[in-house]
This record gives structure tokens, C-alpha cells and sequence, in this order.
């Protein structure tokens, strides 16, 4: 998968592209003149396999920004990926999740979910006076509706960027990475805590109190799994 202007399937011998959905600028199917703006900040697919790929593709972009009157990040989706082309879902008559207009900088599915209907996008910016942010939210009908997954109170997510996203099925558990660190919540309930071992004698704690740019996990062996920040 390839996002630029919009989102493309191509096949990794770099044949056969696919355009999975219009240009996030112009809603066309023209091709990218490189003066777009809202562009694709991250990609995630699964369900189903039909004819050898992913038939669920979700896509985040990066907005106008918040200052701008055009709209901010998006979330697109599709469920039958190759045939339909991807709707915007960021909105609805009673939900918007980004009503701040910042980016939308990661999408996350959960594999548990066979169907591919259960992801996680994660917001940036911050809550300023009389309009809270809320930094991730949750899916489980390919964005038809959205619950708020930041938390409340002393498990609640901090009030910072959320830039990368990353949820290990295995455990049940969404890790997210902000600009103050790796926090960690159940799929089951929005708790978050920090990400990292307690201090103590020769274990350095948590991460340090900074901007995390991407996530990845590795399982070695059936022991053990090595979290990976950026």
C-alpha cells in the first residue's frame, strides 16, 4: 500500500496499481500534481482476503490544519477494497473525532477482529480553552461510529499529540506514542499507563519525556516480545 494524495495497491514486483480511493484534495481520480496538501500520514489493512489481499484499507491525512477553514485530518475506509473506493468517516451526524481540525497521524487495526472492522486513529495538537482533544479513538464497524478511547481521570491519556499507534491483539493491549512517551491501555477498557519498567536498582525506568515517532513489536521467540520506539 502506497499513500500519497490518495491511497494505491500495488504489487510488490511494482505492477498493477490499484487506486483504492480519490484524491484527498479534490475528491477526483485525476493524477497528483504534488501541490496536495492533505496528504496520507498512515495506512493500515486486514479482513477478509479476497483474491489474494486485504479487502479492509483504512487511511488517516494530515489536514489543513486547525487555522485553516478547509477541513482537517481525515479517517477513509473501505471494506471491499479494489471494487469500492474509500469513504471519509472522520464524521458523522452525531460524532466527529477530530473536531479540532489537527492531523490524523496513525491507524491501527485490531487482528483480533477477524471481520477488520476494529481500528484505532490517533490525533494530534492539543485541548485548548473550552475545546478538549480527544487523541485516540476506537472502531468496531469500519468507522460508522467511534468511541473515545483517551480515558478519564488518573488512566486518562495526556493532553499531548498522539504520533503513533500500535496494538499487539495477542495481549489485548493498544499501545500509543506521544510526545511525552509510550502510554499502554486495554482493548477491552480506555486505561492508559505509562509504557516501561518501574525503576530500580541497575533498570533505567521509562522512556524519556519525548516525542515518539513510530511503534513496532517483535516476538523472538514464544517468551518473549521486544516493543520498539522511535
Amino acid at each position: 500500500l502506497v499513500g500519497t494524495c490518495r491511497v494505491w495497491g500495488i504489487s510488490t514486483s511494482g505492477t498493477a496499481p490499484l487506486q483504492l480511493s480519490h484524491d484527498f484534495d479534490t475528491l477526483g481520480t485525476g493524477v497528483c500534481t504534488g501541490d496536495e496538501i492533505n496528504l496520507v500520514n498512515g495506512l493500515a489493512a486486514g479482513g477478509p482476503v479476497v483474491n489474494g489481499n486485504s479487502s479492509v484499507v483504512y487511511a488517516v491525512t494530515n489536514g489543513y490544519g486547525p487555522l485553516s477553514a478547509m477541513p482537517g485530518g481525515e479517517v477513509w475506509v473501505t471494506t471491499s477494497a479494489g471494487v469500492t473506493l474509500m469513504t471519509n468517516v472522520t464524521e458523522n451526524a452525531t460524532q466527529n473525532v477530530n473536531p479540532q481540525g489537527y492531523a490524523i497521524s496513525s491507524v491501527a487495526m485490531d487482528s483480533s477482529d477477524g471481520t477488520g472492522n476494529t481500528a484505532y486513529v490517533g490525533i494530534m495538537g492539543f485541548s485548548t480553552a473550552g475545546y478538549p482533544t480527544s487523541h485516540v479513538w476506537k472502531t468496531s464497524n469500519a468507522g460508522a461510529s467511534w468511541t473515545d478511547w483517551t480515558g478519564t481521570g488518573a488512566t486518562e491519556l495526556p493532553d499531548n499529540p498522539v504520533n503513533a499507534l500500535l496494538v499487539d491483539a495477542q495481549a489485548g493491549m493498544v499501545y500509543a506514542g506521544t510526545d511525552v512517551g509510550v502510554f499502554v491501555s486495554s482493548t477491552a477498557a480506555a486505561s492508559w499507563a505509562e509504557a516501561g519498567p518501574a525503576p530500580g536498582p541497575g533498570v533505567s525506568g521509562f522512556l524519556p519525556n519525548a516525542p515518539v515517532t513510530a511503534l513496532q513489536i517483535f516476538n523472538p521467540n514464544a517468551f518473549t516480545k521486544t516493543l520498539v520506539a522511535s
